[in-house]
């Protein structure tokens, strides 16, 4: 089983892309929600500037 998620987790780190909130706030009793683009986590990792350039290549 643990083989298994090691494999489910590459998968939705390098592949499935995800929508981002970026901000949420309330107008009277409705919520308004903005996203960042759709993007996978590794692409918003190798954007960061968190991490340096000699660990992204």
């Amino acid at each position: 089983m643990n083989r298994l998620y090691a494999y489910l987790r590459l998968y939705a780190n390098f592949f499935q892309p995800v929508m981002k909130m970026t901000e949420k706030k309330r107008i009277g009793s409705k919520l308004q929600k903005k996203h960042d683009d759709i993007k996978t986590p590794y692409q918003r990792l190798l954007e960061s500037s968190y991490v340096s350039e000699a660990q992204k290549s």
